[in-house]
């Protein structure tokens, strides 16, 4: 980022806040903001996640498909990969699968 987020915690659009309109600086600023907490949910929470499970010798499962952060990221760090999809879902639209991001990251197996 180069700077301090915290100045700039007043103008964030976030929460449904309209924030305080700067403008093109405004909408960089919400990028930084929104890109850092992605991160941070990749790090801290599915990194940390599928390591626990992987030392303890078992798979990692988990649904991040609502989570506010890059979800091929997410899903390339499980062993099951899994979504949630009602019967009339899957016969009115197509359902995005999460399949290829393991491979994308290059992963040896998953279920």
């Amino acid at each position: 980022m180069g700077y301090d987020i915290t100045d700039y915690l007043p103008v964030l659009e976030i929460a449904g806040s309209p924030g305080y309109g700067l403008g093109e600086y405004g909408r960089l600023v919400n990028y930084d903001y929104k890109k850092h907490h992605a991160d941070l949910i990749i790090e801290e929470f599915f990194q940390q996640f599928a390591d626990y499970c992987h030392s303890s010798g078992v798979d990692c499962r988990v649904q991040p498909y609502m989570a506010p952060t890059d979800l091929l990221r997410a899903y390339g760090l499980l062993d099951i990969l899994e979504i949630e999809a009602s019967a009339k879902q899957a016969s009115t639209r197509p359902i995005t699968r999460p399949r290829p991001a393991p491979r994308l990251q290059r992963r040896p197996r998953v279920w």
